[in-house]
């Protein structure tokens, strides 16, 4: 990665990549994540300090008892990471939820993991930390109504609360797989909750009551030039059908169905930028070191 970024020295300038260690809950750290960290911390790469409490199994099944839980476990990596690298860049990060009683799983598509994963937000902003949370979570296997109705209710809670980085974009079936097309889908929940958090802005309202006093009674507002002036300012989907019913018959297209058809066209029309040969040679030969000499670069 340093021979990526041209050189150590411009890899610690302007790191290309973050890091991030999980404790085990509650509170336990392995000598390897602290000698991982502390290599990483020696390089100026950011860290991830993320915590996975279970509410209910690794920790207490109360939201704010488990958020008392992350924040501890956060506060001693901080301690611990300033000890050995004083100033080395982090982020307070939390992916937790709460344990399912009766399947015995980690649900990541529940109220509860917004809920406390906004409160860790909450916590880094009180500290002056980024944050990265665990949000756009579905335990859906496909993109259907039931991931739009999950990654919903677990990422706005995180944005209203100010969470740096929302975490889970393509994620399905609880974070084991990955779907294109529900990264599209991703895309289109985020831009609308965006712009929700645009909020109404206050402004001069002098231009609006004279046009709704020229309106009132029974006028209509499609005329102005006002409204030809900002209606743009309106957010229109790419994936969502607002069309009659009649129209919408006509094609049935599934609003899943578009985001798997946008999907395969990103990928087959943008190619990445290929790395200069020395690069991706010197990148091989640090690759087999660790991984052995049979090692090949795709492509």
């Amino acid at each position: 990665l340093a021979a990526v970024a041209g050189s150590e020295a411009a890899l610690r300038e302007r790191p290309n990549f973050a890091t991030l260690y999980c404790p085990i809950s509650p509170a336990y750290f392995t000598k390897e994540n602290i000698q991982c960290m502390r290599r990483w911390a020696q390089h100026g790469i950011p860290i991830t300090l993320l915590s996975m409490a279970m509410g209910g199994a690794s920790a207490p099944a109360t939201l704010l008892g488990q958020l008392v839980v992350i924040n501890l476990e956060i506060l001693a990596w901080i301690v611990a990471l300033q000890i050995l690298h004083p100033a080395t860049p982090l982020l307070y990060g939390s992916v937790s939820s709460v344990l399912d009683m009766r399947t015995g799983i980690l649900p990541l598509g529940s109220p509860e993991r917004g809920m406390i994963n906004s409160g860790a937000a909450i916590m880094a902003r009180y500290y002056g930390l980024p944050s990265m949370c665990g949000g756009l979570s579905t335990d859906a296997k496909e993109v259907d109504v039931q991931a739009g109705f999950e990654k919903a209710i677990t990422a706005f809670p995180l944005l209203i609360e100010g969470a740096s980085i929302i975490y889970g974009v393509g994620a399905v079936d609880a974070g084991a797989a990955i779907s294109y097309a529900q990264m599209v889908m991703d895309d289109e929940i985020i831009a609308g909750m965006r712009r929700m958090m645009e909020g109404i802005t206050l402004h001069d309202l002098q231009e609006e009551v004279a046009m709704i006093r020229r309106n009132i009674p029974r006028g209509n507002f499609l005329r102005e030039e006002h409204t030809r002036r900002t209606h743009k300012r309106h957010w229109q989907p790419h994936l969502m059908n607002r069309e009659p019913y009649e129209a919408w018959m006509a094609t049935r297209v599934e609003v899943a169905e578009k985001a798997r058809t946008r999907a395969r066209e990103l990928l087959t029309s943008r190619q990445p930028d290929s790395l200069e040969a020395e690069t991706e040679a010197e990148m091989e030969r640090i690759l087999r070191k660790h991984l052995g000499p049979d090692f090949a670069l795709a492509g």
